[in-house]
């Protein structure tokens, strides 16, 4: 019996999940494995082609922009914290990671699709909003990516355009 349970015991921290830590600034950011592809909850998704936008786009939030916070237990996602975050676009997969500014470790992440119509892009099949589109004007100056809301009702009362346009995102390069 004591050995059944040693052997449970190691199986578990062999397979038990730890926070992922922060990829270093010279490592490009990827989708987790198994979600380089978002999941459909809306169809059509939009063909692998480039657009505009396509970039990795970096940010640091500070307490100006992130206000007085407390810690929670349960964070909703696109919560507005002091940290560094990475907003990666590419051929209509768009990819989100946000990593508190303690230890760096990765907060939170998201996947989803986007259409570029004009300076109009679309978010949607984001897993915290699987039904919603949002729609943003955007504009590209200097490596300097901006969003501003035209709609978007994402649940969690507008925390994912307060996220979004919350600062400009800078291109990495």
């Amino acid at each position: 019996m004591p050995r059944a349970c040693l052997l449970l015991a190691l199986l578990a921290v062999s397979c038990g999940g730890t926070r992922s830590t922060a990829p270093s600034p010279d490592v490009t950011p990827s989708p987790p494995v198994g979600l380089t592809q978002p999941y459909p909850y809306t169809t059509p998704t939009p063909p692998a082609r480039p657009t505009a936008i396509d970039g990795i786009y970096a940010r640091t939030l500070g307490p100006a922009e992130a206000g007085p916070r407390g810690p929670c237990r349960r964070c909703p996602p696109y919560r507005l914290e002091i940290a560094d975050s990475t907003l990666t676009l590419a051929t209509g997969v768009f990819f989100i990671e946000n990593q508190v500014e303690e230890g760096k470790a990765i907060d939170w992440q998201s996947i989803g699709h986007y259409q570029v119509d004009g300076d109009t892009v679309v978010l949607f099949n984001d897993p915290n909003c699987p039904q919603t589109r949002g729609a943003y004007r955007w504009s590209l100056s200097g490596g300097i990516l901006t969003l501003k809301v035209v709609e978007d009702e994402c649940a969690f009362g507008g925390l994912r355009w307060r996220y979004l346009t919350a600062a400009p995102w800078a291109e990495r390069s």
